[in-house]
């Protein structure tokens, strides 16, 4: 979980480009009765995209509602949000079959061994009327099952079951928190449950019990009603006892396969991100204490948090230990309680799981919901704004005007153009990538201008897409951008020598690469 908080995944572009699962295995059975183990996910149609870690400690203080306002907006352009259900599943008889426990809720199904089955979809296209009535009262319970659908004995859910109808209780007011709008069952339910705390139906009749015989002992048991609601029998045998499953002590394994499933840069941020959170830990014993634990992971990973906090590494003889351990974790001969044996690959384990990195997985050829930054002021290219918007438009992104001012710009060829926002209010860290258009007295206002050129600046540090007109490349020797180095494949274009049409599509095409990892001197410029 340290691993998962401390990636890119921790801190997402947007809802829409968020993966979601469950971290509990439930038990599926069909109508013959046969059972299986299952994981459920919401994979995004849009991909899985994140920030990086300088933008999203800005995007904090600049916008705090940045991710519900994406999401309300998208909903409101009719960029409808949406996502594929997906699942893995295991036969049962097979789960002892791999290296971790299925049922360990802090264990992930690597979808090279598991592979995902996408069967369904969630599409979002509606925002809420009313946050309280829809949002506030919502009562999730892990106990609202459908048939076919039942818990599996994973112990954290077990707990649940019980502490998820408790919240429910407490935090709405006692039992009748069912009759509230948006908790009611579509399909009538009928039972002998009356009165209680905020009851608001009225029931009839004087039976509150059952089984009885004043009303013919309805309404009746729902099991013995043909596709209703039963659990399927389960053998069990063995001891009862209050213990932990020796199958459970495997703590690091997982950790090393996220993080060697990472691309470098992916790494980089993790240990960047570790270091940046360490940093500020004043007790230094215990930034000694999470480097020993780094170690067991990975040993350059730890090599690097340590050297960013301070911390000296043990000496050379554990060193030289430790990475050697790892490497029989990466050759798959770790073994734990009686479930391996040394030196025998079993049939569930993984080096890397590619499904786990966000880089190597690609971009989906979409860019729906993207914004961009239109960098412009009073002179600027009319037409060429125009040309942008409409590309944007035609693949439901949208482009922004963004100037010194709010208001009214005068183009150079005499018509108006709309800034909504400027420099101040809408930041570069807000958008996906900057657009500055022709014109040379709007160029030369934004040359002239610390705010404007600090907004190239910045975005060019984050990686993202800065596309310029032929006019406007005089911004990019502002900014101390390296001409030579401005190509598409460093995700800076230099638009003068395209026609107009193809200007446009340069732009959307590196809009859908997203981050451009590769540029170089990214880090040297002083955003």
């Amino acid at each position: 979980m340290i691993m998962w908080l401390m990636s890119d995944r921790a801190i997402p572009r947007s809802f829409s480009m968020m993966e979601g699962f469950g971290v509990h295995t439930f038990r599926m059975v069909n109508a013959e009765g046969a059972v299986r183990f299952v994981k459920f996910h919401w994979k995004p149609v849009l991909g899985i995209h994140s920030l990086v870690w300088d933008e999203a400690q800005k995007i904090s203080g600049r916008d705090p509602d940045f991710l519900r306002r994406d999401l309300w907006e998208s909903i409101l352009a009719a960029h409808y949000p949406e996502f594929e259900l997906g699942l893995q599943v295991i036969d049962e008889g097979e789960e002892g079959q791999f290296e971790f426990d299925v049922l360990d809720a802090t264990k992930l199904w690597p979808e090279e061994l598991v592979p995902l089955r996408r069967v369904g979809r969630m599409v979002l296209n509606r925002n809420p009327e009313n946050f309280f009535a829809e949002t506030e009262q919502v009562a999730f319970h892990l106990g609202n099952f459908v048939p076919g659908i039942e818990p599996s004995d994973d112990p954290l859910l077990q707990g649940r079951l019980f502490s998820y109808l408790d919240t429910q209780l407490i935090r709405l007011g006692g039992p009748n928190f069912t009759q509230l709008p948006i908790n009611q069952p579509l399909a009538a339910v009928h039972h002998n449950q009356r009165d209680g705390s905020h009851q608001a139906r009225i029931d009839q009749g004087r039976i509150s019990y059952s089984p009885n015989s004043l009303q013919g002992g309805a309404p009746m048991d729902s099991g013995l009603t043909p596709g209703a609601y039963r659990s399927s029998p389960a053998a069990v045998r063995g001891e009862k006892a209050r213990v932990r499953s020796e199958s459970f002590g495997d703590h690091f394994s997982q950790a090393t396969l996220f993080y060697r499933s990472m691309t470098a840069v992916e790494q980089d941020h993790i240990s960047q991100a570790l270091r940046f959170e360490l940093g500020k830990v004043k007790t230094f014993h215990v930034r000694e204490r999470v480097v020993d634990l780094l170690m067991n992971i990975d040993i350059d990973l730890a090599m690097i948090v340590a050297e960013g906090i301070g911390v000296v590494l043990p000496a050379a003889s554990r060193t030289q230990a430790l990475r050697a351990a790892n490497e029989r974790l990466r050759e798959g001969w770790q073994t734990y309680g009686t479930t391996g044996l040394p030196g025998r690959r079993r049939r569930g384990s993984a080096d890397v799981s590619e499904a786990l990195s966000q880089l190597r997985a690609g971009a989906p050829d979409s860019i729906t919901g993207r914004r961009v930054a239109i960098l412009a002021a009073d002179g600027v290219d009319a037409a060429s704004i125009r040309r942008v918007m409409q590309a944007l438009a035609a693949e439901q992104a949208m482009g922004e005007v963004v100037s010194l001012r709010q208001g009214v710009l005068t183009a150079a060829d005499g018509s108006s153009v709309v800034a909504e926002h400027t420099v101040i209010t809408m930041p570069s860290v807000l958008y996906d990538g900057v657009f500055v258009p022709g014109g040379i007295e709007s160029v030369e206002a934004l040359c002239a201008s610390g705010d404007a050129v600090h907004y190239i600046a910045e975005a060019f540090k984050h990686y993202k897409p800065i596309a310029v007109d032929a006019d406007a490349e005089a911004i990019l020797d502002a900014t101390g951008i390296d001409l030579e180095g401005a190509t598409d494949d460093a995700g800076v274009l230099r638009l003068g020598t395209s026609r107009p049409g193809a200007a446009a599509a340069r732009l959307v095409c590196a809009l859908k690469h997203q981050r451009f990892w590769n540029r170089p001197d990214a880090e040297t410029m002083p955003a």
